[in-house]
């Protein structure tokens, strides 16, 4: 709990420092840092964390120790991290700093282009738990994240780029 505590003084005191308004680079700097603690918190993270996470562990073991998971049912996206992971030899907490970088990448550029307070919508992803279900259910938010970033597209009425974001959604998390 203390981690989560620490996470939001420094919040508030990026906060105070850069007093970021509207869309200024004071604002993507705030941003930058905020998602960085995320991250970095995500990451750092013990593997008993997260509901899913054994689950995800578990997934990559098998994916580690055998050549071929034909058998294993899973998003493919999600195997494409872990065979990353398989591939350079990473340990487990590569994959929970790939998975919070997509997630924070696609929701940083969905803050940028939705709202007009960058700081309130840091603070509700923290504080609503928002930022906590991220790490519990890694792949579901993974989908979430590049759908609200996909939703501009509905806007612009570019169905094409908005079905793509869908489809790499799904291949996440279906």
């Amino acid at each position: 709990m203390t981690v989560y505590l620490v996470n939001i003084a420094l919040i508030f005191l990026w906060l105070i420092i850069l007093r970021p308004k509207g869309s200024s680079v004071n604002s993507k700097i705030f941003l930058f840092l905020c998602f960085f603690q995320i991250v970095l918190i995500s990451t750092l993270r013990s593997s008993s964390v997260g509901t899913d996470t054994a689950g995800y562990l578990r997934i990559l073991n098998l994916f580690v120790n055998y050549d071929s998971l034909i058998h294993i049912r899973n998003e493919h996206a999600f195997l494409l991290l872990m065979q990353i992971v398989k591939v350079f030899e990473l340990n487990q907490q590569w994959l929970f700093f790939f998975s919070s970088v997509i997630v924070c990448v696609f929701l940083y550029r969905s803050i940028v282009n939705f709202s007009p307070i960058f700081w309130l919508s840091i603070f509700i992803f923290i504080t609503f738990g928002f930022f906590a279900q991220s790490i519990h259910i890694m792949r579901q938010f993974i989908a979430m994240s590049i759908f609200l970033y996909g939703y501009k597209y509905i806007l612009n009425k570019n169905i094409i780029m908005y079905a793509l974001c869908l489809l790499l959604a799904f291949y996440f998390h279906n």
